[in-house]
């Protein structure tokens, strides 16, 4: 097993995974599509929670950020991949025996809020 040390990156605002390093910086898709492989198949569960809750946090009208920019300036909201890929990237999670008392408390509220938002329509 490889130790998820070496996969997450822990910004100040929220951990990530820099799927892409070293030309990208935080992709919300690149995110989502490694991390079962990257933290869960390593046991990594807390972490991976904790990634997934950093871009819930992030999210704005429905969306997860697509990019988060190395610099601090706005995050780029330019696509729905991200948010879709989050979802079953948090549905992984609870396979692999995440947490259910985070999901019902912390998770599922975020994606019920995101369903509500993009069921009246969304920018992409």
């Amino acid at each position: 097993r490889n130790s998820a040390k070496h996969f997450v990156f822990h910004r100040p605002t929220h951990p990530s995974i820099i799927a892409g390093f070293p030309w990208f910086t935080d992709w919300g898709r690149d995110t989502f599509i490694s991390l079962p492989g990257l933290l869960l198949a390593n046991g990594q569960l807390d972490e991976a929670a904790n990634v997934i809750a950093g871009f819930l946090s992030r999210r704005s009208h429905g969306l997860i950020p697509n990019r988060i920019t190395d610099d601090g300036s706005t995050p780029e909201y330019n696509s729905i991949d991200a948010t879709l890929w989050a979802f079953l990237a948090a549905n992984a999670w609870r396979e692999a025996g995440g947490d259910r008392q985070r999901l019902r408390d912390q998770f599922f509220p975020a994606f019920k809020e995101i369903l509500s938002t993009l069921a009246q329509g969304t920018l992409f």
